[in-house]
């Protein structure tokens, strides 16, 4: 008959459940740590590694009170340790399996006693005998023999895992970590630095007051970037990043191998909040102390190194009443094109801060917010690029700032009217095509000069170009082009040029994009658009013919040589539909000269075609 129980209870299956421990602790070399933590909490002011690899194996050595009570080194979740160890630390009891399972066998030496415990002694649960030990001094020895192969591997680590592992235990321990006799730096060590208090534990800012961060626990580092909060906080460079070192009582270690901590995702929150809120606190301390000392060159220092921080932080309030803008927020037009050189370049580059009265001023525009990044942005775009470049307005790059902000008074750059006035049009134009998203066609229209005109309400400036073109926002009826009409399909602008253009920023750059399949940008083509252009202007300005046949043959790849010398050939020129001629070259040694024989010879002049052609070279030769 089966009996129900009415009662139950948890139980252990101790050999698999020893077995599993090997497992979890196998190749991890998270047992240095362990090493390192018992140290510090037996007292000692120092814990050396030494690892002979020939042997395979890994000495380590404290000068701390040692083991009083062996049998707690075989105590699952039993650490042994007295009182205020216990309140202030919570051990678990497990670190001392880490060492076991780290190599075949690991002894254990400790005020004249000494214990061998091999990894089967664990599984099969062997009793072990204490036994005198010949090493005396004051601490304990732990002697892992045939250290675990992979924890000895070089693979991303030139001098080992294991090494790779102290060295990133020890950079925040409180007590010195030695390996092979050199003693290992302690960069985060609380010891190291100058912290201020936080809810979460003691926070270390980086000079440059980064956001990312390194977080330690019992001076161990304890992994945060899992979190989703603070992904992307995580830091590695040891001269530039806060460090955080958590409060003991209030942050646990997730076990086995306290890789991260406990209920991760909500602690990871509270500590980068405590972050952020002792970086504006250091913000607002610092901006503080320079107004309120007068130090001039501390403010300036703060608005300079710390303007990005402030907006990063959500304190860009503490910006609000310092009269300087950083000059790396301050852009200047370098071209209206950006098809061979970038279309804004740093302003005031030879300064680190511009005062207010430079960017700021009732009867001038010196500056204004938003500009165009580039002459496609909306109808306007080139022209505003043109003008800002003709009365050297900078653009001030205001994202983050607090709307009381003063750069805020500065013009912003939709609200400003650009007015352009041909001089002097000769009424010659012709058509280019364009194949940008937003451009069709420009109707290029010939004058003297431009007169351009930026007005923002009871500001005007007026100035006249020459040698220099500018897009309008007008179709080639004068209607003006919206937004609306810029978005919505290819258009015709207006493109006003007068005077002697220059060839690395043309209208042409402006229509379009020279790009081809997997290619950001052809110069090749570039230059056969900008030649293409400068011949339709100098079309129809008239250009003479030997001036056109000039610059025609230097940009054909001709060959001519001194038997040429005797040689001549007619151009014609016959219009076709649009704007385009047909070329036509004609033969005209025997042609040519046989009708001027039978012309002359009608009006009395009767010279054979071969003198005419004589004479005719020879003239030419003449001519210097």
């Amino acid at each position: 008959m089966t009996t129900t129980k009415n009662t139950i209870r948890a139980s252990v299956d101790e050999a698999k459940f020893f077995a599993s421990v090997k497992h979890i602790f196998s190749g991890s070399t998270s047992f240095v740590g362990e090493l390192m933590q018992n140290a510090r909490r037996a007292g000692a002011q120092r814990v050396h590694f030494d690892l002979d690899e020939q042997t395979k194996t890994l000495r380590v050595t404290d000068d701390g009170t040692g083991i009083e009570d062996f049998a707690k080194l075989l105590e699952f979740c039993g650490s042994g340790w007295d009182e205020k160890i216990q309140v202030s630390e919570t051990p678990f009891g497990m670190g001392m399996y880490s060492v076991y399972f780290a190599g075949a066998a690991t002894t254990i030496c400790s005020r004249g006693q000494q214990v061998t415990i091999k990894v089967d002694d664990l599984l099969t649960r062997r009793a072990l005998k204490v036994e005198p030990s010949e090493w005396n001094s004051a601490g304990t020895l732990v002697t892992v023999h045939d250290v675990d192969k992979q924890i000895l591997l070089r693979d991303s680590h030139p001098r080992g895992r294991l090494f790779h592992a102290l060295e990133s235990a020890a950079k925040g321990f409180p007590i010195d970590v030695g390996f092979n006799g050199d003693r290992l730096p302690f960069p985060h060590a609380e010891r190291a630095l100058s912290s201020v208090n936080s809810p979460v534990g003691q926070i270390h800012l980086g000079d440059s007051l980064p956001r990312k961060y390194v977080a330690y626990l019992q001076g161990l580092p304890i992994g945060t970037v899992s979190c989703a909060n603070t992904l992307g906080r995580w830091a590695f460079r040891d001269d530039d990043v806060c460090v955080v070192h958590l409060d003991n009582h209030q942050f646990s270690a997730r076990m086995p191998d306290r890789s991260s901590l406990y209920d991760a995702e909500l602690q990871c929150q509270r500590i980068d909040a405590a972050v952020v809120d002792a970086l504006r606190a250091k913000l607002a301390t610092e901006k503080e102390h320079a107004v309120a000392t007068g130090d001039d060159a501390a403010l300036r220092r703060f608005v300079k190194d710390r303007w990005d921080k402030c907006i990063d932080l959500g304190v860009a309030k503490l910006l609000n009443n310092i009269p300087y803008a950083p000059s790396a927020k301050l852009s200047a037009v370098d071209c209206v094109t950006a098809t061979t050189q970038h279309v804004w370049t740093s302003a005031h580059s030879h300064r680190d801060v511009i005062p207010a009265d430079e960017l700021v001023s009732n009867d001038k525009m010196l500056a204004v917010r938003n500009a165009p990044s580039d002459a496609g942005d909306y109808p306007r775009a080139a022209a505003m690029l043109t003008a800002m470049a003709a009365f050297n307005i900078v653009n001030v790059d205001t994202r983050g700032l607090d709307e009381g902000h003063w750069l805020f008074q500065l013009p912003n750059a939709d609200d400003i009217e650009v007015l352009i006035q041909p001089v002097c049009p000769t009424g010659h134009e012709f058509s280019f095509w364009c194949n940008t998203g937003y451009l069709e066609a420009m109707i290029v229209r010939d004058c003297a000069a431009i007169d351009l005109k930026l007005k923002y309400q009871d500001l005007v400036h007026a100035i006249e170009l020459k040698d220099q073109w500018v897009v309008c926002e007008h179709a080639p009826d004068g209607s003006k082009i919206t937004d609306a009409d810029w978005d919505s399909k290819p258009i015709e602008v207006i493109c006003y040029v007068a005077g002697t253009l220059n060839y690395g920023n043309l209208p042409s750059d402006v229509g379009h994009e020279f790009s081809r399949e997997h290619t950001d940008y052809v110069e090749e083509d570039r230059d056969e658009m900008a030649d293409q252009f400068l011949r339709q202007l100098r079309a129809i300005r008239n250009e003479t013919l030997r001036d056109t046949i000039a610059t025609a043959l230097s940009e054909a790849d001709l060959v001519l040589t001194e038997a040429h010398s005797s040689q001549l050939c007619l151009v014609g020129v016959k219009s076709q539909k649009g704007s385009s001629h047909e070329r036509m070259v004609i033969d005209a040694n025997k042609r040519f000269f046989a009708a001027l024989h039978r012309l002359l010879k009608r009006n009395g002049y009767d010279v054979p075609a071969a003198a005419l052609q004589t004479g005719m070279t020879a003239a030419m030769l003449a001519i210097e």
